[in-house]
């Protein structure tokens, strides 16, 4: 049995992506709180981050925060807020997706990135894989000038 190696695509809620759209985060986000969270939210001056914060630390632990008949992007956006917007691998989405909506038709993790990708609603964005430079250039520059200095100082001795 082989085991998939390849890295799985991280996908997280793109915050600057509601300002380029004229929408607000702090909004929809808002209206998925538990009620006390909700009036703490509206009576402070709160930022994204102080939303993703209650929603991950006190929301996520009530049942009705995530439940089986949730739309899968709906689900998905509260998932991310209960991890509280880290990127999550589309593998671990999926388990949690599963968890939470009790197998409750769980797509599959290819059709999972679909929609993701496909999301104009809830921010979610893939998170862009960079491709992994080996040996950055200006160690690549001291890596030469150092060789050719060992090459000049054995030619040196000889």
């Amino acid at each position: 049995m082989s085991v998939d190696t390849a890295p799985q695509p991280l996908y997280h809620i793109e915050l600057d992506s509601f300002k380029d759209s004229s929408r607000s985060f702090s909004i929809l986000a808002a209206s998925r709180l538990c009620s006390e969270c909700r009036e703490k939210i509206e009576s402070a001056e709160s930022s994204a981050e102080d939303i993703i914060q209650a929603a991950s630390e006190c929301c996520s632990t009530k049942p009705e925060f995530t439940t089986p008949f949730l739309p899968i992007l709906e689900t998905s956006f509260r998932l991310f807020l209960a991890n509280g917007n880290q990127p999550l691998p589309v593998d671990v989405l999926t388990r949690q997706m599963g968890e939470c909506r009790q197998e409750n038709f769980v797509p599959e993790t290819d059709a999972l990135c679909r929609m993701l990708d496909h999301d104009d609603f809830y921010g979610i964005r893939l998170i862009p894989s960079e491709p992994v430079d080996l040996l950055p250039e200006e160690e690549e520059e001291e890596q030469e000038g150092s060789e050719y200095t060992e090459e000049n100082s054995s030619a040196a001795e000889v």
